[in-house]
This record gives C-alpha cells, sequence and structure tokens, in this order.
C-alpha cells in the first residue's frame, strides 16, 4: 500500500499524481492548488490505498482535537472533486461510503523512481559535496526546521480555534456567541494580525456588538488589508457592508470577490443568499439556499437560509417545514425557532408563534430547556386570559429601555403589527433607520409589512436603507 505522508513518495491515482515531497497535486498534467487542510484530507485517503476512511478518523487527522462541525470535512471532499474529477471512468476519484466515510474509488499506485545512470553520477556528486556542507548547514538547518514546525503548529493552532468559534458564532446563540469571540482572540493572540481571525472577530462584534457597528467595520477592512486573497475575509467585509451599514453595492463587489476566491465555501453562499434576499431576488436566493443544502445536507443553517426565503416568499407552511429540518440537526439553532415563530405569526396561529418565539428567545438566552417552558407557559397563560395584545404589549415591555429597545426595533415594529398598531410600528421602523438592529434589512421584503407598502413614511424607510419598495 503506498503510503502518501512519505516524503519520496509520487503516488499515481486516476487523473491525479501527488508528490509527498512537496505536497503537490497535478492533474492531467497540470498543478491543482490546494488548501492544506484540503491537501491533508488528500495524503491521508491516499495512505489508506482505496479503504474506507471514517469522518471521525479524517477530522482526527487534519483538525486533531479541536472540535469542528461536519461540514469543514465535507467541504473538503467537494474541495477535492473539484480539482481531480472527473476519473478516468467518468465517475468520482472519490466514494462517499454513506453514514461511514470516505474511500477513494481509483487505482493508487506509487511510481518508480528514475534510475539511470547520469543520475546516479549526480548524487555520486552530491554526494562528495554534502560530506563537506551538511556539517556547515546542520545547525542553521535545524534551526529553519524548528522554526518552520513552530509556525506551523502554531497557524494550526490558530486555524482550529477560529473554526470552532465559527461554529458556535453562527448558531445565534448570545452566550455561544460570546465564547466564539474570546477564541478569535485567542487566535491572535497566538498569530498577531492572523486575517481570518480578525474577520472573525468582525463577524462576532457585527453579530452581537453593540448597536454602533462601526468596530466590526474596522477589523474587516483590517482584516482584507492584511490578506486580501482571503476569502472569508473579503466575506466578512460584505456581510458588514451590507447588512450592518446598507453599502449594497460595495458589499456585492466583496461577496462576489469571495465567491471567486472559495466557490465551494457554505458560508460564502449563506452571505450572498442573503444578500439576494435584501435586493428582493428571492427566486435567486431560493436557489442558492437550495444548493448549499445539495452541498451539505446535514449543515442546519443551510434549511433556515431556505425557511427565510420561503417566509418572505409567504409560504409559511414550507418556511415551518424547512425549519423544522434545521432543528432536527442542530435543537438549539435558535435561527430556526425566529422563522417558525414568523410564519405561525403571518398564518394567525398564535399559540404556536408565541411557543416557538418563546422556544427562540430561551435558547438565544442560554438554550436551557427550563427557561424555554418558563417562557412558553408565562405567555400562553396571557394570551388565553387576556388575548394576543396583552402577549404583544409584554414582549414590547420587555425591551422598552435604553440599548434592548434600540436592538429591538424590528421586533417591536413586528409586534405593533400583530397588535394592528400600524402608526405605532411606522414610529418604530423610522426610529430602527437610526438605531440599525439587524433584521431591518429584511424590511423591504417582509411579508408583515405589507399593508404599509403604500404608505409613504414606510417608503422613506425603505430608501433609507438605500433599497427599492
Amino acid at each position: 500500500m503506498p503510503v502518501a505522508g512519505e516524503s519520496s513518495a509520487i503516488i499515481l491515482f486516476g487523473e491525479g499524481r501527488w508528490d509527498g515531497s512537496v505536497r503537490r497535486l497535478s492533474v492531467r498534467g497540470q498543478v491543482a492548488k490546494l488548501p492544506w487542510r484540503v491537501a491533508e484530507c488528500l495524503s491521508v485517503l491516499l495512505e489508506a490505498g482505496g479503504t474506507v476512511v471514517t469522518k471521525e478518523e479524517l477530522q482526527q487527522q487534519i483538525w486533531g482535537s479541536a472540535l469542528v462541525e461536519e461540514s469543514n470535512l465535507a467541504q473538503c471532499i467537494t474541495a477535492l472533486r473539484k480539482a481531480l474529477d472527473p476519473a478516468p471512468d467518468g465517475g468520482s476519484h472519490i466514494e462517499t461510503v454513506a453514514r461511514v466515510g470516505y474511500r477513494l474509488a481509483v487505482a493508487v499506485v506509487e511510481e518508480a523512481p528514475a534510475q539511470s545512470k547520469e543520475v546516479d553520477r549526480r548524487r555520486k556528486r552530491g554526494a562528495a559535496w554534502l560530506l563537506v556542507a551538511v556539517p556547515l548547514l546542520a545547525a542553521a538547518g535545524s534551526f529553519a526546521g524548528f522554526e518552520f514546525y513552530k509556525r506551523a503548529e502554531r497557524r494550526q493552532r490558530a486555524d482550529a480555534l477560529v473554526e470552532r468559534g465559527l461554529g458556535l458564532l453562527r448558531r445565534g446563540n448570545l452566550a455561544q456567541g460570546s465564547q466564539a469571540a474570546q477564541m478569535f482572540q485567542q487566535a491572535l493572540d497566538v498569530i498577531p494580525e492572523y486575517a481570518p481571525a480578525t474577520a472573525a472577530l468582525a463577524e462576532s462584534a457585527a453579530r452581537f456588538g453593540d448597536v454602533n457597528a462601526q468596530p466590526a467595520l474596522v477589523l474587516a477592512r483590517r482584516a482584507v488589508e492584511q490578506d486580501p486573497n482571503c476569502g472569508e475575509c473579503q466575506a466578512v467585509l460584505g456581510f458588514v457592508l451590507g447588512m450592518r451599514f446598507w453599502k449594497w453595492e460595495e458589499a456585492g463587489r466583496h461577496l462576489a470577490r469571495s465567491m471567486e476566491l472559495e466557490p465551494i465555501s457554505l458560508q460564502r453562499r449563506y452571505f450572498y443568499t442573503e444578500w439576494l434576499i435584501v435586493q428582493g431576488r428571492l427566486e435567486e436566493a431560493a436557489r442558492q439556499a437550495e444548493a448549499t443544502i445539495r452541498l451539505d445536507p446535514r449543515e442546519p443553517r443551510a434549511y433556515t437560509y431556505l425557511a427565510s426565503v420561503r417566509y418572505l416568499q409567504g409560504r409559511y407552511r414550507e418556511a415551518i417545514h424547512e425549519a423544522a429540518r434545521a432543528e432536527a440537526l442542530d435543537k438549539l439553532h435558535s435561527t430556526a425557532s425566529y422563522w417558525t415563530y414568523r410564519s405561525h405569526l403571518q398564518m394567525g396561529d398564535d399559540a404556536n408563534a408565541i411557543l416557538a418565539h418563546s422556544k427562540e428567545l430561551g435558547t438565544y438566552l442560554d438554550g436551557g430547556a427550563p427557561r424555554i417552558q418558563e417562557l412558553s407557559e408565562r405567555f400562553i397563560a396571557l394570551l388565553k386570559k387576556s388575548g394576543k395584545r396583552a402577549v404583544a404589549q409584554a414582549w414590547i415591555d420587555e425591551v422598552g429601555d435604553g440599548v434592548p429597545r434600540d436592538v429591538h426595533r424590528y421586533n417591536r415594529a413586528i409586534w405593533f403589527m400583530w397588535m394592528g398598531e400600524q402608526d405605532s410600528a411606522l414610529n418604530e421602523l423610522e426610529a430602527a433607520v437610526r438605531s440599525r438592529p439587524y433584521h431591518l434589512i429584511y424590511v423591504a421584503v417582509d411579508p408583515a409589512f405589507a399593508p404599509l407598502r403604500a404608505n409613504a413614511r414606510f417608503q422613506q424607510v425603505v430608501h433609507g436603507l438605500g433599497l427599492r419598495n
């Protein structure tokens, strides 16, 4: 069996040629550039020589003990297939073994090294020179090798912190968002000015920071300056520019650039999907969301993005269905509960809307089942006793002061619409243009505000975001 990890090994497999001495892949005679984790994934599969490697083994070999989402491994496999396929038989070089792992589906052989006389003579001449040179270079080489190893080890630690932090950040849980920000800062402590960590910290500040998102923009621009070819950095800058500063054209350019740099990345597709939603291009957004599900059907966020599109299209039962698929994969995915609650609200199913909002709120705050149960029982009892206006007013009162009020202006507008108080909802939306809560970006396409679309005040709100009604 070939051993891909040996530095001198040259492995032939299907249309590929792997040179282990320089970790270089050639496909049909052309060098294919692979990110180092993708290259490590290929190396492990080659070492297995066609036998099945479990997902757990691959994750251990590539990320060590770091806790990462399974979607990261799926992205590595997708990148390898994109670089290698098609195989000589027209199929794929890599076979997915359902619920187990992956294996190479082509023959794997080790290339015999050239043994010509000329090569032998050159090696003898080189050996004579080495007798003199090696003692002189040994000390310098040892130091350089040690430094190279230390840099690689720091990079691996920083990457693991960023990946684990992003997995927590994007679940929409406040406590986990705080943990994620700490991990990003730890990554920057390991490698100062490390662009992916800077970008991750920028996204954290945009999602969970103060109403003033200027620190997030400063960090996002710094990340792109540190590494203009970092797809994650370009995507986060596009995200911050669009979703928090409403600079849609500039945001679109950075998001498009991120897709060019890393076209198979799920997160780039999420950001781009959201940008399409805001522009009112809902059919395109739905196709992007569906494509992310095909890329990784076990990633809950893919379903919540499709749920958001279905809600905004007025297809509420489909939105609830997609959100349920997300929650089946991640019970603490608060964004899924958000779109479930919004859909029930639009359908006039007040009780289920209250239950879903209680779950969203409880998960966002601490993820604890007792908290969710307590909120559900309290608000359902209020609904039965005093009706939905009393529930809506309770929600409004709970975020009625200072920063919480500014952060929840958009939610308050939704609750006023639920109560039938359109003027109060307009007051909240006008204030939201100043405080910039995140979900305000949906205002032009949100069915909750359909009764206001002809209203001049509402149109002014939409134009204030740089959007068309």
